[in-house]
């Protein structure tokens, strides 16, 4: 990918990152994963930049929708100023999904920092104008419930559009995304508030 974004966020430094992921998924409900996440730094050449692990539950519905309980633990090791920032993140979710549309609430008891409080709301949705080609689109909202310090983690948006394709040996897809309404985000390295990135996924 040419930018590791996760909820408008740039956590590469806008510079580019590849990815190893893992996932198991079991027919009665279960499933678990992980990945692992290096990026190009400005001066440090490739460094790890994250890894994640989650596990979670997922039951379909006589109506045709599902729902998926699980928690996401993720370590970040960001390289800003020439100096690497840690941080640690534990989520629980809920999620529901009909068609192509997904709801899903995330609880966080220590978002990035050590006691900050977090509820994280977000609703997703996929079109298909042809059996190759989907249209996309994500709506987040994340909101503090105590701790920690005050300015970083209040109320903020995140919002991503985007087109991705199925290639005979890859999905190339191509997301426009924005977060604000300001964001001074990690060792209060300002972001842009608007970013667009290409990746290239390739399932083995």
């Amino acid at each position: 990918m040419s930018n590791d974004v996760y909820r408008g966020i740039t956590l590469s430094d806008a510079k580019p990152a590849l990815s190893l992921a893992v996932v198991y998924d079991d027919a009665g409900g279960a499933y678990a994963g992980g990945a692992v996440t290096a990026a190009q730094t400005a001066e440090a050449g490739v460094r790890l930049l994250s890894h994640v692990e989650y596990v979670g539950y997922a039951r379909r519905l006589r109506n045709g929708s599902s729902w998926d309980v699980g928690i996401i633990n993720t370590r970040v090791n960001s390289l800003y100023y020439n100096q690497v920032y840690n941080y640690d993140l534990f989520e629980t979710y809920l999620g529901i999904r009909k068609q192509n549309v997904s709801a899903y609430l995330y609880y966080s008891p220590n978002y990035y920092i050590g006691g900050v409080k977090t509820l994280y709301a977000q609703i997703s949705g996929t079109l298909h104008p042809s059996p190759s080609v989907r249209l996309f689109g994500h709506v987040g909202a994340l909101t503090s419930l105590g701790g920690g310090g005050i300015g970083v983690f209040r109320e903020q948006y995140d919002i991503e559009l985007g087109v991705g394709a199925d290639l005979k040996l890859a999905q190339v897809q191509l997301a426009w995304s924005r977060r604000g309404p300001d964001v001074v985000y990690l060792a209060d390295h300002p972001q842009d508030r608007g970013a667009i990135t290409v990746s290239v996924t390739h399932a083995f």
